[in-house]
């Protein structure tokens, strides 16, 4: 999907999960190579954000909210949205490799966005569920800002 100079891929299953790494090291590059900013996933019942990465790169800026000109996409897992959510137990067996990954959470949340022009803006809203079997307030868990020239 194409909105204005910015390109978004949307699919369920990630990239970043075992045993589906034959996918991270197929479909990465694909994203890279047409240029893609965002690829956003459900599948897990967590919030997660990847760096700007590639399978074939190493991990240098790992600067977490702010970025100018990613030579990579950013990978967003969002799959808070009401199931019952995955253990910590289960994520840390899940991603491959956790390097990968600059954030993430067990909790239902949202996501909003906006674009700019060339600046894209996102933030996820987190909303905690406690045992008593209701909601507490929402509250900002995470955003990035990214800016094309």
């Amino acid at each position: 999907m194409e909105i204005g100079d910015w390109r978004f891929t949307i699919f369920h299953h990630p990239l970043f999960v075992k045993p589906d790494l034959n996918l991270l090291d197929k479909w990465s590059h694909i994203f890279s190579k047409n240029f893609n900013d965002l690829i956003l996933n459900g599948h897990l019942h967590i919030y997660a954000r990847s760096f700007p990465v590639n399978i074939s790169t190493q991990i240098k800026d790992t600067q977490k909210y702010d970025y100018i000109n990613p030579h990579y996409p950013i990978s967003i897992i969002s799959g808070g949205g009401g199931a019952p959510l995955i253990t910590d137990e289960i994520l840390n067996a899940t991603f491959s490799p956790l390097n990968y990954i600059s954030i993430y959470k067990n909790i239902h949340h949202v996501i909003i966005g906006e674009i700019n022009h060339n600046i894209l803006k996102l933030e996820a809203w987190g909303l905690p569920y406690s045992n008593r079997g209701d909601y507490g307030e929402l509250f900002l868990m995470d955003n990035i800002t990214i800016v094309k020239f």
